[in-house]
């Protein structure tokens, strides 16, 4: 059935007055804009904690939207490891990686240059240039009395001078990652907020967000991974604890003061996983 002419305009009417509503309600409900510069750094710095993988510079790149090459590697030859009384380095390997294409970690507009005051000694310094320093060192560990070498790993993501890129104060700090927590102020004015990120048994990853007293602006922010963050050191460490308790109770119990060989060593290094002593 042909509809009147007055139909159809009242449905091209009604047509119109939905569209107009909809986008009255799109323009109350508008997109969220996209994240801020500082917001993005302390993601991405969350990310590379939390993936754990700081070894590897291709998931580093990944998560940081920047291709790395390396650069500088250098080989060190340590101790021979024979009659050695302490843990020592036979054999260092470092390599570092520098980004090789543009990258958004660069100075702002908006960034600033600021006076950083060291308390300890009366001095002060200026931030400057943004930099990046990521380096990955492989050691080859002796330990005294054991028939093994070990190979520890210790990387390093460090950005330099961050105020140049965005201020980000304590406050905003706490707004976009509240999971950092501050560690009590050092005697240079030192304020630091610390992170733990992944760790599993052989190493672990923490984060340190640097602030100095009298410096509005986080000033760099430093990532580390090594076995010191890993549950084998912390168990070694629990374990190293006991070792103490048990030769001071033996000491305390025995009449000359001696105690039996055995609890004679406790570091920590006695109680590595995969050590045997000799």
């Amino acid at each position: 059935m042909r509809k009147s002419a007055r139909e159809v305009k009242r449905n091209r009417l009604g047509f119109v007055g939905v569209g107009f509503a909809l986008a009255g309600a799109l323009s109350g409900c508008s997109l969220p804009p996209p994240s801020r510069p500082d917001v993005r750094f302390i993601r991405d710095i969350q990310a590379l904690a939390d993936e754990g993988r700081l070894e590897d510079p291709r998931t580093v790149g990944r998560l940081l939207d920047v291709h790395l090459t390396p650069s500088n590697p250098i080989t060190l030859h340590g101790s021979t490891c024979i009659g050695a009384e302490t843990p020592e380095v036979n054999e260092s390997e470092s390599t570092s990686y520098v980004p090789s294409s543009e990258f958004w970690f660069q100075t702002r507009p908006e960034g600033q240059v600021i006076v950083v005051p060291n308390m300890l000694v009366g001095t002060v310094r200026q931030t400057g240039k943004l930099i990046l320093s990521y380096s990955v060192l492989h050691n080859r560990m002796c330990y005294p009395g054991w028939k093994f070498i070990n190979t520890e790993m210790e990387i390093t993501i460090k950005f330099d001078n961050v105020p140049s890129f965005s201020c980000i104060t304590e406050d905003r700090l706490h707004d976009i990652f509240p999971l950092a927590e501050r560690a009590a102020i050092a005697t240079d004015g030192a304020r630091p907020y610390f992170y733990l990120g992944r760790v599993s048994e052989h190493t672990g990853v923490s984060v340190r967000f640097d602030y100095v007293y009298g410096a509005k602006c986080l000033i760099s922010v430093t990532l580390s991974q090594d076995f010191r963050y890993s549950l084998d050191f912390r168990g070694a460490q629990r374990k190293q604890k006991e070792c103490r308790e048990r030769r001071r109770t033996l000491r305390e119990a025995s009449p000359t003061g001696e105690v039996d060989e055995q609890f004679e060593h406790c570091g920590y290094w006695e109680f590595m996983p995969g050590g045997r002593r000799s």
